[in-house]
This record gives C-alpha cells, structure tokens and sequence, in this order.
C-alpha cells in the first residue's frame, strides 16, 4: 500500500521502523540513529548497507542479530539495551 500510494502521488514517503521486511521492501535510503552516541551512524540503501557496512551495530542490526526483532515489540532492561535506536527508512 506504501508503495502504491508513493507511486500514484509521486511522493516521498518516510517511515521510522524496526522491521526489517519493510526496510528492506520499501526503503531506498536508510538513515540509522543510535542512542548511545545520539546521531547518524550511517545512511544509505538498505540491502548495500547490509553487504558493505562496516559499523557492528548497524551489521547485527540488519542480520537481525540486535535485540530488536522484525515485526515484535522493543524490547528494554536500560537506556542503552537496543544497537540501533532508530531507523528512518525512505523511498523516494
């Protein structure tokens, strides 16, 4: 339907999601925030970004190695307890 909507309008749409079905289906560019240092760690295409990113976090996280799980809630025991904080994930 997010795709559909982004052709049909010839629109950007902007996401912010931990499932990585969608990142992967939907986003184009991926900007990847993490908590602990509290910027952008990386951006870019998610399926590049999965085969030549070099930060370990943003690795675990797109392998589905983190504690965050496609399609399940975010799971917390402190501040810092997920790799990746956020994902901002746009098709243009």
């Amino acid at each position: 339907m997010i795709l559909e909507l982004r052709d049909s309008l010839g629109a950007t749409v902007v996401m912010v999601t931990h499932d990585l079905a969608s990142i992967f289906a939907i986003g184009t560019n991926s900007v990847f925030l993490d908590d602990e240092v509290r910027t952008r760690t990386v951006a870019g295409n998610p399926t590049n970004l999965l085969h030549e990113c070099r930060d370990p976090k943003v690795r675990r996280f797109l392998t589905g190695a983190s504690s965050i799980r496609p399609g399940s809630a975010r799971q917390e025991s402190g501040p810092h307890s997920t790799d990746a904080d956020m994902v901002s994930a746009y098709a243009a």
